[in-house]
């Protein structure tokens, strides 16, 4: 039956309903990938909706939005919504979820291809904003490698190895998917309901055995424990292989590197989680799938067993990025022997990823992003350095990893307790106060407790109490059992490194 709420707005009352509690509007909308105008501007319907069931959509400026109603309203709220079909709902697609809805159907249907005109209809637009949002599409495979060739009278194709059209879908579905079950690792036969998933994506993602896969998964003590130990990403990678597998689509390897594989211990368990799939498939895997899953396992249990041999090769590359950081966030990082560790470790797992073609996704990159746009910036030059090492280009996921390493490493910086400097000049205070500004602009975390001159200190003793002496004038590397560190009145980047090494 036909009611008078848009797809987007049942999606945000199914959410709503699966997230009771008070929700703000800017985190409802990161969580239904809307942004908060979109979330605001369908409040009023979503409420006289609401009314009809004795349910009320409570608002408090500053606070958020909740449902308040008997639990039997809510019930009926609830129904209601699970007894629509399609079209009962009138389709609205926000620009995020028409370029995931484009990406889905021109990878899905790769290497065959599609028209505009199938897209016009898919993304219910008219054809210059589907030719807008291939061209948004288009940056999106451009970016992962993958090539949109197009052909006149035929459409368009993506261009790539059966391999590469796999993990940019298993990408785009992480992008998709509710951070929240990614990071737990939960999934309900109907997860696409309470996870807030737009009606277009519901139809694509309905076609895939999901939650068929995550109870393989679960199935197997091996996968599982993998899943659980940070590779939740498990249940959409075997998904995507079936679904491929489905519309004919196969992996084929090298018969050299098959037969490598074939030889290794892994490949039985392989075969097991194979004899599964194969059930979801209606279709016996091929050699070259089992080899495919092989590898996966092999790189996920690389990933657990860090090697030394690699941490030394990589260590100028990370001494570059601890260095870059301290230039330009703080130089106390410079010392920072967990940050050092952290990089080190990223950047060995990284290469495991690349080698065994693993997907990396970061349900955290746009809140650390947000909260450290200095850190961010930071990690986004230190990712350039790694892929230049590496002859790569590093994701935005990994460089969002990064600043979690950055932003962790300043919050154990502020967390220190604040030390105290005493600053020396000779007479001038002038010089006094222009060497004080600097050292509260480098040093925020510092406390200056007291300024003299150089000849003050001949006659009288340093009566404030002080971690520290930062002074112009050398008068050796101590005072009265104080350190003193000798600098010049701008405090030149070799003076903040000396000044920090001593803090």
């Amino acid at each position: 039956m036909p009611i008078d709420l848009t797809s987007r707005q049942v999606r945000t009352v199914e959410w709503m309903l699966s997230n009771p509690g008070t929700q703000s509007i800017a985190g409802m909308a990161g969580e239904l990938r809307l942004s908060p105008r979109m979330v605001r501007s369908d409040l009023d319907g979503i409420e006289r909706f609401l009314n009809r069931y004795d349910v009320s959509l409570a608002r408090k400026r500053g606070v958020g939005v909740w449902l308040d109603g008997e639990a039997g309203a809510l019930d009926g709220v609830r129904q209601s919504l699970e007894s629509l079909q399609d079209g009962d709902a009138i389709r609205v697609f926000s620009p995020t979820d028409r370029l995931s809805l484009a990406l889905f159907e021109l990878l899905s249907a790769a290497p065959e291809s599609v028209t505009v005109e199938q897209l016009r209809s898919s993304l219910e637009v008219s054809v210059t904003s589907a030719r807008r949002d291939i061209g948004r599409a288009e940056e999106w495979l451009a970016e992962r490698d993958l090539f949109l060739a197009r052909q006149p009278g035929v459409g368009m194709m993506v261009v790539a190895p059966e391999k590469a059209i796999r993990r940019s879908l298993v990408k785009l579905l992480l992008e998709t998917l509710p951070d929240s079950a990614i990071i737990t690792n939960t999934l309900s036969a109907d997860w696409w309901r309470v996870a807030g998933i737009s009606a277009g994506i519901r139809d694509f993602l309905r076609a895939l055995p999901l939650f068929e896969c995550h109870q393989v998964v679960q199935e197997n003590a091996g996968l599982r424990r993998q899943s659980e130990s940070g590779h939740p990403w498990l249940s959409v990678d075997l998904a995507v292989t079936v679904h491929r597998i489905r519309r004919g689509r196969t992996l084929e390897l090298d018969p050299g590197e098959l037969r490598s594989l074939r030889d290794h211990p892994v490949w039985s368990t392989a075969e097991s989680v194979a004899s599964s799939m194969a059930k979801l498939a209606e279709t016996e895997l091929t050699e070259g799938e089992i080899g495919g899953l092989t590898e996966h396992l092999l790189g996920l249990a690389e990933l657990e067993l860090p090697t030394q041999a690699q941490h030394i090769s990589d260590d100028s590359l990370v001494s570059n990025a601890v260095a870059l950081a301290a230039e330009q966030l703080h130089p106390g990082l410079a010392d920072d022997v967990e940050l050092r560790r952290s990089l080190s470790d990223h950047i060995e797992r990284l290469q495991v990823r690349l080698r065994y073609g693993l997907p990396v996704h970061n349900p955290l990159l746009r809140e650390v992003a947000e909260r450290y746009p200095d850190a961010h910036e930071t990690a986004i030059q230190i990712a350039g350095l790694i892929g230049e090492h590496l002859g790569v280009s590093v994701s935005n996921d990994e460089a969002g990893f990064v600043t979690m390493y950055l932003s962790g490493a300043l919050e154990r910086l502020r967390l220190r307790p604040r030390r105290r400097a005493i600053v020396m000049c000779p007479a001038g205070t002038a010089t006094a106060w222009i060497l004080v500004s600097r050292i509260q602009a480098e040093f925020p975390e510092l406390d200056i407790v007291d300024v003299l001159s150089a000849s003050s200190i001949q006659h009288d003793d340093i009566e404030a109490p002080s971690d520290v002496i930062i002074s112009t004038v050398d008068i050796g590397s101590e005072h009265e059992g104080i350190p003193v560190v000798v600098v010049g009145a701008l405090l030149p980047d070799d003076d903040i490194r000396r000044v920090a090494r001593l803090l």
